[in-house]
């Protein structure tokens, strides 16, 4: 396992799934995704991530409004993301669940 910042941050370029899994293997993950539906964010925590670890979402919804809902791993609220727009999300891991810390309108990606 590589941690940040003593190695790059990992950055998923995620692809559109109904449930979209990221593998949490670093402690700062910035996953990518542009959504043609609605979609639930599950997370594969791995055993070695301390907590105090981040992750950023950078969400474009694409052909209509879309909602991502945090899941597996995960607390936070859903959030819609209108057509044409993105959105950041950010989470800390607390050593057993990713907690939404913020969201922002995101510049586009």
């Amino acid at each position: 396992m590589v941690n940040f910042p003593f190695g790059p941050a990992k950055v998923e370029a995620l692809a559109y799934a109904a449930t979209i899994q990221i593998p949490m293997d670093n402690t700062k993950v910035i996953g990518k995704v542009t959504l043609t539906g609605n979609a639930t964010i599950d997370l594969n925590i791995d055993s070695e991530v301390p907590a105090g670890s981040s992750l950023v979402l950078i969400v474009t919804a694409s052909g209509a409004n879309r909602t991502l809902t945090p899941g597996v791993g995960m607390v936070g609220v859903a959030k819609t993301i209108a057509s044409g727009t993105s959105a950041r999300m950010e989470f800390v891991y607390d050593g057993t669940s990713y907690h939404q810390t913020s969201e922002h309108p995101a510049p586009t990606v």
